[in-house]
């Protein structure tokens, strides 16, 4: 071959010392002519990047086969230029029956969490197999990837770290992505078991959770029938999961198509999953897990998965909750204002007609005329009150003395 070969001695345990000879032995006799065996320089211009993580709990998601493959620690690989990389995965633990994996694809443009992903869209992937190490080499373009370290297994457990060596020194980072994730258990019982919303009036009868999203945020709901528990495949319940708006008053709205945000479809399968962008809201949305018959009973569990930051804007309740609307970033108008200026518009023009058919008769006391034209102050003032809340700011009248005198 033109290109050298390069011999690795090792141990098949880490951490065993000792000294070591390499010899090379052949049948031609003329074979040392041809070949020359020379160390390697020890200082060489190879960057080294290690990141630790843990599979532990509900971070142990297994590989692609599962849905809960996003609860699985994730890294940012960030390249500066087109080089050659080799990845390893290394478990920390003397478990003989790991079965260490990973995926690298590219990073999502809106966040760096990846939530979603197609087998097509892997760009590399080290195969599956027993051991605590799994290793790949690749050639990335300049840009920003993830790296998705799982187990073929879902929920096997240990502590392990991600190491990326590359030959052009100073053109690779390499961090961990922060995951948010946030979960609450249930149960379906007799009287809780509505079934889908193919039969409304039962369907009303499951367990309903609220989510205030208080800024847009991209997620992944997963619907997880008997957690923790081993079941048989032909004892799997058909489960489904609604996200809707609320009516206000804690209970999911079902009135137009607009008020489905997302759905996970009905499968007998141990988890169930939608993918969704949330977008921020005045009212909480209502989570409605359910099986798709009524009358089934079983444990269930609803995970939601996102980058880490998205956390400071939502909240995940058995309550129901009220939104702080100061609070809430790009929904637009508060829905109750909206329903002050409707209200108020009409109320408004009659309060004018009215103060003038007082101010032009000849017939009613005076004192009909000092109604009106208190009424018409009134009126001006919650017509600048409206202005002024939309400018978050306080009237120029509140301010003029009637605060302190409230």
């Amino acid at each position: 071959s033109e290109e050298p070969y390069i011999l690795v001695p090792c141990t098949y345990s880490p951490g065993q010392e000792g000294a070591y000879t390499v010899q090379i032995f052949s049948d031609d006799t003329t074979f040392i002519e041809r070949i020359s065996l020379t160390p390697l320089p020890q200082e060489r211009d190879l960057d080294r990047l290690v990141a630790k993580g843990e599979w532990a709990g509900v971070t142990s998601g297994g590989c692609l086969n599962y849905s809960t493959w996003r609860n699985n620690p994730q890294f940012l690989l960030d390249v500066g230029k087109s080089t050659e990389v080799n990845v390893f995965l290394t478990c920390k633990t003397d478990r003989e029956d790991m079965t260490p994996g990973f995926y690298v694809v590219n990073a999502p443009n809106t966040t760096n969490l990846r939530v979603r992903l197609k087998a097509d869209e892997v760009i590399a992937k080290a195969a599956f197999r027993e051991g605590i190490e799994v290793h790949k080499s690749m050639k990335l373009e300049p840009g920003r990837y993830n790296i998705i370290p799982c187990t073929y297994k879902l929920g096997q457990e240990c502590k392990f770290e991600v190491s990326v060596w590359c030959s052009d020194f100073g053109v690779i980072d390499l961090k961990p992505i922060p995951a948010g994730i946030l979960s609450m258990k249930g149960e379906w019982t007799s009287s809780t078991s509505g079934g889908c919303i193919n039969d409304i009036k039962s369907w009303w009868n499951n367990p309903h959770y609220y989510l205030a999203v208080k800024q847009d945020v991209e997620l992944v709901a997963v619907l997880i029938q008997s957690p923790g528990q081993e079941i048989e495949d032909d004892k799997l319940l058909e489960i489904g999961m609604y996200i809707t708006n609320s009516d206000g008053d804690g209970n999911p709205k079902t009135n137009e198509e607009k008020d489905l945000i997302s759905k996970a479809a009905f499968s007998p399968d141990r988890d169930v999953v939608t993918t969704c962008t949330v977008p921020s809201s005045y009212w909480p949305y209502v989570i409605t897990p359910c099986t798709f018959k009524p009358g089934f009973s079983g444990k269930f569990e609803i995970q939601l998965v996102m980058d880490q930051s998205s956390l400071e804007y939502l909240e995940f309740s058995k309550d129901n909750i009220v939104i702080n609307p100061a609070e809430v970033v790009g929904a637009g108008e508060d829905p109750e204002m909206r329903e002050i200026r409707k209200r108020f518009k009409p109320l408004a023009a009659r309060s004018v007609e009215l103060v003038q058919l007082t101010e032009t008769s000849t017939k009613l006391p005076e004192y009909f005329k000092y109604i009106g034209r208190t009424l018409l102050q009134t009126v001006s003032q919650f017509q600048d009150s409206i202005v002024a809340w939309g400018e978050n700011k306080e009237p120029d009248w509140w301010l003029a003395g009637y605060e302190e005198e409230y």
